[in-house]
């Protein structure tokens, strides 16, 4: 795989994606998050057949357990709350949170993955952009949620300050992340061409941007070369 990415990378050497699958191969130079241009053609090409493949072949159940997750935080207080899906893809995990929401707002990178989603009704408002920049214009959030979305950001630190900054006082931010291994203090870009993070680091960043631990726990994602994919689920509330 190096080699032919090391030929595709002379034929094209500016070409973004490129580099960045090499680094991850190569394990050099960790770069703090995915090229915006990768994750949009990774998900745009993927978009025709992503709800069939994930659910059916890679047993994917990362939403139903955010679900859970958040539901058992809330327990019966079950008025509508304004709901931001970051990296909403085809709405899988949308639909489970919609009758909860008012509103719920999804944003992508992908066009191909909001289009497809366009045609289900389960969001009120549907945004084509990056998410660091989507948090920024948002506020009043009350959950705030990612999942299987951070596979593709290494450095989460700005992420956090802008939930932090986007969330309702004693809102919720609920979200999966890769299993780092113990040797990783912070994040590492792995060989499968996706981030993980260190679980002490997420606890670090909560702290700093003033989000309180409420649920923690480590979970299978879904299955890689059919095995069980370990990541973490972690529900935080933004502190008054």
């Amino acid at each position: 795989a190096i080699e032919s990415f090391e030929k595709a990378l002379k034929i094209q050497p500016d070409n973004e994606e490129i580099s960045y699958i090499l680094t991850a191969l190569r394990q050099e130079n960790t770069p703090e998050r995915a090229p915006k241009q990768y994750v949009e053609h990774l998900f745009d090409q993927y978009a025709p057949h992503f709800d069939k493949h994930l659910v059916e072949h890679l047993k994917y159940e990362t939403p139903k357990l955010l679900h859970e997750a958040v539901m058992a935080e809330i327990k019966d207080n079950l008025h509508c709350r304004k709901i931001l899906d970051l990296g909403c893809g085809t709405g899988l995990a949308g639909a489970l949170f919609r009758d909860l929401a008012s509103p719920l707002i999804g944003v992508d990178l992908s066009s191909k993955m909001i289009t497809t989603l366009e045609q289900k009704n389960l969001y009120d408002e549907l945004i084509i952009a990056d998410i660091h920049d989507t948090l920024r214009n948002q506020k009043d959030c009350e959950i705030i949620i990612a999942a299987d979305v951070f596979t593709y950001i290494g450095d989460l630190s700005p992420l956090f300050q802008a939930v932090q900054s986007a969330l309702t006082p004693e809102g919720l931010f609920a979200f999966t992340t890769e299993l780092a291994s113990d040797t990783v203090s912070t994040y590492a870009l792995q060989t499968s061409i996706r981030y993980s993070h260190a679980s002490h680091y997420i606890g670090h960043l909560a702290r700093q941007n003033h989000l309180t631990l409420l649920s923690q726990q480590k979970v299978t994602l879904r299955l890689q070369n059919n095995k069980p994919l370990l990541g973490l689920l972690s529900v935080f509330k933004k502190s008054l």
